[in-house]
């Protein structure tokens, strides 16, 4: 890079012809220097020996990037009436600014406009006739006991198809109910032991599991014994739980067998209301004889390993009137009685 001292009266002639009569030239021709003023530059003779300062050099390069970058804009083209001033570029910026805002403000409008919707429809009168929100419907004495008797007939209503689904008969159903009898409150009592005498229908049957707790090792139907190899019906399920778990009835009934059986090893058989016997198979011990009357409470035994057993379990059954059932379908209803003895959820 050279350098050539120049002329101070030269230095306006050196801009190029772009730049006459520009807003850079109004600007930059106060700070020229006069020609009375001395620029002293460095020789070139031995511009390698005289180096300038770092910091000088970056703030003449930095100078000179800003000019070129001043040179290269194309400042805006005024007519003659129109010289730029400080007043004409205010306004001219003040305009663009109002015209930035109208747009702006069009486009607003244009967003904020919400869709034209159609009306709604009218509402039945039926439907609007009183105010839900102050002064809402109330339940009436009369319509609490409709309520009441609706309740308590579906109950019955649930218990008897458990009855028609379990393939139970009972031994003497309970009175029916007289449709005659209408939903009126001297009616109550005769209502609630017309439940009751369902109620007790239903706890009379082995709807819950000998233990509590437990799980299926193997389900009602045909199975493949594991030693001999024989495909036969299991006409149970076995169940298993803690070791020597405690055996309880799952309801009142007389004990009509109580020792060994074969190769189901020691057995309990406990007869029940309405024909139904549950047998309790492959026990380690026997708590209770022939003939007890044995209740939830009573433990029957402990499960344990005996007869042709392959670990601890318990063999479950439940016949009715000598056919084998699936025991797990008792077990699922009897997860749906509540904690007062109802019979919830669907059938």
């Amino acid at each position: 890079m050279t350098s050539e001292q120049t002329d101070p009266k030269d230095a306006k002639a050196a801009w190029p012809p772009l730049l006459e009569d520009s807003v850079i030239t109004t600007l930059l021709s106060p700070h020229l220097p006069s020609s009375d003023d001395q620029i002293h530059l460095p020789e070139l003779d031995n511009v390698s020996e005289q180096k300038l300062p770092l910091k000088e050099n970056n703030e003449q390069k930095t100078s000179l990037l800003a000019l070129q970058q001043a040179i290269i804009i194309e400042p805006q083209q005024y007519s003659d009436i129109e010289e730029p001033n400080d007043e004409l570029v205010s306004t001219l910026s003040a305009l663009q600014k109002d015209s930035n805002l109208e747009s702006a403000e069009r486009k607003v409008e244009v967003v904020a406009t919400p869709v034209a919707r159609p009306a709604a429809e009218p509402m039945d009168p039926e439907f609007v006739s009183f105010d839900g929100l102050h002064n809402p419907p109330l339940q009436t004495p009369q319509m609490k006991l409709h309520r009441r008797f609706a309740k308590v007939h579906k109950e019955v209503e649930r218990i008897k198809i458990m009855l028609d689904k379990l393939g139970i008969t009972p031994d003497s159903e309970p009175e029916q109910w007289n449709p005659a009898l209408e939903a009126a409150e001297e009616h109550v009592p005769a209502l609630y032991l017309y439940r009751d005498s369902w109620r007790e229908l239903l706890h009379m049957l082995p709807l819950q599991a000998p233990l509590r707790y437990y799980y299926v090792t193997s389900p009602y139907g045909m199975r493949t014994n594991q030693k001999t190899g024989v495909t036969r019906f299991h006409h149970g399920v076995d169940l298993a739980g803690t070791w020597k778990a405690k055996l309880r009835p799952p309801a009142s009934g007389v004990v009509t067998f109580s020792g060994r059986d074969g190769g189901f090893g020691k057995v309990v058989r406990v007869q029940h209301a309405h024909g139904i016997e549950t047998v309790y198979a492959h026990l380690s011990s026997v708590l209770v004889s022939k003939g007890s009357f044995v209740t939830t409470q009573d433990i029957l035994g402990t499960m344990g390993n005996t007869g042709h057993s392959d670990g601890m379990h318990l063999h479950y059954e439940i016949r009715i009137d000598g056919k084998s059932k699936d025991p797990e379908d008792f077990f699922t209803y009897g997860h749906k009685l509540t904690i007062t003895g109802a019979l919830s959820g669907e059938m």
